[in-house]
């Protein structure tokens, strides 16, 4: 898809969403990964418990100085699977939502077995949607990010798994500049029933 048209899908969706950016010069350079692969086939999902994705979304926001970090991660992943004789991933907006609140959430407890705060597993934000997620603790380099992410086994499977077409990413920075990355991951089975 065109850059001006990935970019209005992005700044239309922050509009509707509210996290709080803060300064990033004093981002670190550490990266932590998820060492468990978050994977779940269609056969797991669960379209009986879909959320309103309205109801989701109150109190979550992105911030507009990290959209053009997020095009550029969707850019060099999609590159990534052209690479490797895949398909290039289609952005997703109730994805978006979802990868924007696992980066807040994750930002609170760091999980590598991708448990949220609440305790709950990670595909529980919205059973009928989620089949894959990775997330990220690192800095605001999106190249040195990408480049970690698809070196770390377990989230290069998600990034090359020719079951997933749909994908978002979304990144929230701490009030210490620390980033928190989340990429989810769909295909056209996960979907909110109708």
């Amino acid at each position: 898809m065109g850059r001006r048209r990935f970019m209005i899908q992005v700044i239309s969706a922050t509009m509707a969403l509210c996290i709080c950016a803060c300064g990033r010069n004093t981002a670190s350079n550490n990266m932590e990964f998820s060492e468990i692969r978050a994977y779940r086939d269609t056969s797991q999902l669960d379209y009986g418990t879909a959320p309103d994705i309205e109801d989701i979304i109150d109190g979550y926001y992105m911030a507009p100085d990290n959209q053009e970090l997020i095009y550029e991660a969707f850019e060099m992943l999609n590159t990534a699977r052209d690479d490797n004789g895949l398909s290039a991933f289609v952005w997703d907006q109730e994805l978006a939502t979802c990868a924007v609140i696992r980066a807040e959430e994750i930002s609170y407890s760091f999980d590598k077995n991708h448990i949220r705060p609440n305790g709950a597993e990670w595909y529980t934000l919205y059973p009928s949607m989620l089949l894959g997620e990775d997330i990220c603790r690192a800095s605001g380099d999106v190249k040195k990010v990408m480049e970690s992410w698809l070196e770390n086994p377990a989230d290069r499977e998600n990034f090359l798994c020719p079951d997933f077409t749909k994908v978002a990413i979304a990144v929230y920075e701490d009030s210490k500049g620390q980033f928190y990355w989340t990429c989810e991951f769909g295909n056209d089975s996960s979907k909110k029933a109708e």
